[in-house]
């Protein structure tokens, strides 16, 4: 049977104050018991909102520099305006045209080179080089992965600066890395083909004979 703050501050003044005692000086007793009762038990919800607050607001702070970091490093920006995933970019025919990441990555294409991103999420972003060719320097965050791709020719990395071309005619591939180290995977490279350091490849699609 559970009693209420009423009845257990009751029982506790009839042990406490005898029936002889005048009405006035009862009801004052009572009066300090039920105030005691009610500020105990308010004094222990006031601690347990505090010790809440206090788990509560750093694991929100957390959280949400969380969200925000994730956010800036997953976005990109196409010659200063906020990029869009899948859409195509071309760089004038006078200029570079500059595609930058949120960790401070960048794609930078060769005047009349165009490009699309494909991928930018966390864990994994992918730039497909239609034409022409591109400088890029790509970071470590957290050890994503990066794809950059062109005709059937993959290249694979987590960081490196290099240099990438492809010749749509000739469907010719050429990488000039810079540092850092980068998987090439296509025709020809059965195995894929490793560089590090600066290491330079060129390859293309065999042709079949007429």
């Amino acid at each position: 049977m559970t009693l209420s703050l009423s009845e257990l501050a009751a029982r506790r003044l009839r042990r406490d104050v005898s029936v002889e005692q005048a009405d006035a000086e009862y009801t004052e007793r009572r009066a300090r018991l039920v105030r005691a009762a009610t500020g105990e038990r308010g004094g222990k919800r006031r601690r347990y909102v505090w010790l809440w607050l206090i788990l509560a607001l750093p694991a929100g702070w957390l959280t949400g520099w969380y969200v925000v970091s994730m956010d800036r490093a997953t976005s990109f920006t196409a010659a200063g305006v906020a990029g869009r995933v899948g859409a195509f970019y071309t760089a004038p025919q006078s200029d570079a045209l500059a595609l930058r990441f949120g960790d401070g990555s960048e794609v930078r294409l060769g005047a009349g080179s165009h490009a699309r991103v494909l991928r930018s999420e966390a864990g994994q972003r992918a730039v497909v080089l239609e034409l022409g060719h591109a400088e890029a320097s790509l970071g470590s965050y957290r050890g994503w992965k990066w794809e950059l791709s062109a005709g059937p020719f993959l290249i694979e990395t987590s960081q490196a600066d290099l240099v990438l071309s492809w010749d749509v005619a000739q469907q010719a591939l050429a990488v000039k890395l810079r540092s850092g180290s980068a998987l090439v995977r296509g025709p020809g490279l059965a195995e894929g083909r490793r560089l590090n350091g600066s290491e330079e490849l060129t390859t293309k699609v065999a042709t079949s004979p007429p």
